[in-house]
């Protein structure tokens, strides 16, 4: 039996948790590393450019933290009910991350999911 056989009859290739949120994982990862407006077909895509020093004032990393919660519900709708809690280090580490929170959608069922943002020295974002 071959694999268009087995869709027609409803045992189509599984899907595990695991598998999805590795997919969910980079998701966030290029939604984190790109700066909005640098795609041109679609200038909301991406996140708001954010460094270690500019986090510690004011209160730039909530707002950052809503405007990306906002990116997840329109970019990634296999992370239902986002919430993003953002993290800032006392100095003189001024360490900037973010708990991602979320139902991870695997096909039928969700399951709860954890992902950790942490932003580097040079700028890029790590995912895991």
């Amino acid at each position: 039996m071959g694999l268009f056989d087995e869709i027609l009859e409803g045992k189509g290739p599984s899907v595990s948790a695991r598998s999805v949120r590795e997919e969910v994982l980079g998701s966030i990862q290029a939604l984190c590393n790109t700066r909005r407006g640098a795609v041109p077909c679609d200038p909301d895509y991406g996140s708001e450019p954010l460094t270690a020093l500019s986090a510690a004032f004011d209160d730039l990393m909530a707002r950052w933290s809503a405007a990306f919660r906002e990116s997840l519900l329109r970019y990634e709708p296999r992370l239902r009910e986002p919430q993003v809690l953002p993290r800032v280090g006392k100095a003189p580490d001024l360490t900037v991350s973010a708990e991602i929170h979320g139902e991870l959608v695997v096909m039928t069922e969700t399951v709860s999911t954890q992902f950790i943002a942490t932003l580097s020295l040079g700028g890029f974002w790590s995912v895991r």
